[in-house]
């Protein structure tokens, strides 16, 4: 029998059942069939979501979508389903799909943060800033110690020049997961917009001990040690460390961080290579504008003018 047919499969099976019941143990018994059919029903929801889930977390996500398939043709209502079929969506790159399931989930459950988590990225991969700045204060609302969503929120706030407010999201997302790399990397820009440059050398130490492999941190470091106008050798032993990780990983580690880009760049101008400068300021420059990164455009407007 065609999967989308067994509900009515089953509620025809049910009424059958209900009838011979009545006929051969009396009414309460009849009454019994629906309830423990219920019972059954429900269970093999739960059963399906289960399994999604636990396939999810071995990264079968193959296997995790046929479940949530499952569970979903037996009309399941959880808002949690949706949810995390979405982050699957999200990870493989069907986005679309993922934004469909984020907005299942909420109205589901309005109050499900990591949907709006989840349907915060979607928007702030594209630029759409404002409706993702949203999204990250409802999940912000809804579950206080998101140290992902604090994260986030501070990316978009330093896309929208609010440098104070992303300075205070990217400390509490430090406090709640001090482990969480990223954060520390983008405290450390904001701290360098601000001229904290003390605080921005030891946020940026901080991640390059949480994530030695990640190159632009060693860029920023060694930006930092030109700023500084102390320590040149030191600046360029960073520009040059974050190249050998460069080369040992054998890709491209940031592909969509404008911020490697920029500050990759400035190591090409110390070491006098303008023609690469120029062309990882041009392509922080593209990212920029895609993300609609007012703050990092004008800056590279001074630099590239």
């Amino acid at each position: 029998m065609n999967s989308k047919f067994l509900p009515y499969g089953g509620l025809a099976l049910l009424v059958l059942l209900m009838v011979w019941s009545g006929q051969r143990g009396g009414l309460a018994f009849a009454l019994g069939i629906p309830i423990l059919a219920a019972v059954i029903w429900f269970g093999l929801i739960v059963l399906f979501c289960l399994l999604g889930d636990l396939s999810a977390a071995k990264g079968d996500y193959e296997g995790a979508l046929q479940h949530y398939a499952r569970a979903e043709k037996l009309h399941c209502r959880r808002s949690q389903l949706y949810c995390n079929r979405g982050k699957i969506f999200y990870r493989t790159g069907e986005s679309e799909k993922a934004a469909t399931d984020f907005g299942k989930s909420l109205q589901l459950n309005p109050k499900q943060a990591e949907a709006y988590l989840g349907r915060g990225a979607i928007l702030m991969a594209t630029g759409q800033n404002d409706r993702a700045l949203t999204d990250y204060n409802q999940a912000i609302d809804h579950q206080l110690d998101l140290a992902e969503a604090h994260h986030s929120r501070g990316i978009i706030q330093m896309r929208l020049g609010n440098v104070t407010a992303a300075r205070a999201d990217f400390q509490r997302s430090i406090e709640l997961k001090p482990d969480f790399f990223h954060p520390h990397y983008y405290l450390s820009l904001v701290q360098t917009c601000l001229g904290e440059l003390d605080l921005a050398q030891r946020n940026i130490a901080q991640a390059i001990e949480l994530r030695p492999q990640y190159p632009p941190l060693y860029y920023v470091l060694g930006k930092l040690a030109v700023d500084y106008q102390t320590d040149l050798a030191a600046a360029q032993y960073s520009f040059e460390f974050g190249e050998k990780w460069e080369e040992q990983e054998g890709v491209d580690l940031y592909a969509n961080d404008e911020y490697g880009y920029f500050y990759r760049g400035w190591a090409m101008h110390h070491q006098q290579n303008t023609a690469a400068a120029s062309q990882d300021w041009f392509r922080a420059k593209d990212l920029a504008t895609r993300h609609h990164n007012q703050l990092l455009l004008s800056q590279l407007k001074l630099i590239l003018s």
